[in-house]
């Protein structure tokens, strides 16, 4: 196995192929990257480097970018509401259908710094 060539030790290699298999490797290399040899070209992993060490960073950070979406879903849910409310309270029922209400001429990267072969899409 390719990793183990690398340095990085395993404590049970059947469980850790099941991680591999339904994870992939390609999504848990960027999870290597800290535990291994700065600027080393062949990416050995530093001493006493375990496959559980680099697979709770990752199930640390499925958990995280969950309650980073719940809570992004909390507060979408909880603006678009409130723009509606408002709005309907203001301009009844079936404000949204009324071009009047909307700014069509709205420049989106006009306040933007990015500019590609002078587009203003992309640095």
């Amino acid at each position: 196995m390719l990793l183990k060539k690398r340095g990085l030790i395993f404590q049970d290699e059947s469980w850790a192929c099941h991680y591999l298999r339904f994870i992939g490797y390609f999504r848990l290399s960027g999870y290597f990257i800290p535990f291994q040899v700065p600027g080393d070209p062949q990416h050995t992993f530093l001493p006493q480097t375990t496959f559980d060490q680099i697979l709770q960073v990752y199930i640390f950070d499925r958990k995280l970018r969950l309650l980073v979406m719940d809570a992004v879903e909390r507060v979408e849910v909880a603006m678009r509401t409130t723009i509606s409310d408002v709005m309907g309270l203001t301009h009844g029922s079936h404000w949204y259908m009324d071009k009047a209400l909307f700014v069509d001429s709205y420049n989106l990267f006009a306040y933007s710094s990015c500019q590609v072969a002078g587009t203003g899409i992309v640095s």
